[in-house]
C-alpha cells in the first residue's frame, strides 16, 4: 500500500539542497514557519534562502503526494524541519504535475 511519501534518503546533501531549491521554484506557495510552543506560526525570522542553506540530511525532510492520503487534497508537499527550540519549517506546496516533474528529475520512489 502506498503512503504518499517519497524516499529522500538516497540523495546526497548537495542533491538535497538542489531538490529543495527546485521545489521552491516549482511551488505555488513556499513559506517558513516557526514552532516555539505548541503551535506553528508563519515567520520572517528566517528567509527561504536561509532555510535552503540549512538543508541537511540530519533534518526531517519529506516529499509527499497528499492525494494518496486524502483524495480531496490534490497537492504535493515538500518540507523539512529543524530540531530544537525553536524549530523552523520550510514548506513548499506544489501542483501534482509539478510534484511529478520534481520526483521524476530526482528519480524518487514512493514508499
Amino acid at each position: 500500500m502506498k503512503t504518499g511519501f517519497y524516499k529522500l534518503n538516497g540523495l546526497s546533501e548537495k542533491q538535497l539542497k538542489q531538490f529543495f531549491t527546485d521545489a521552491v521554484m516549482l511551488s505555488y506557495d513556499s513559506h517558513v514557519e516557526k514552532l516555539e510552543t505548541w503551535q506553528r506560526e508563519n515567520t520572517d525570522e528566517k528567509s527561504i534562502g536561509q532555510m535552503i542553506s540549512n538543508v541537511s540530511k540530519e533534518n526531517h525532510n519529506v516529499c509527499i503526494d497528499r492525494s494518496i492520503q486524502m483524495q480531496n487534497r490534490l497537492v504535493g508537499e515538500v518540507a523539512y524541519s529543524t530540531f530544537g527550540s525553536p524549530s523552523y519549517f520550510l514548506y513548499c506546496f506544489l501542483t501534482l504535475d509539478n510534484l511529478k516533474i520534481l520526483t521524476d528529475k530526482y528519480s524518487l520512489n514512493m514508499e
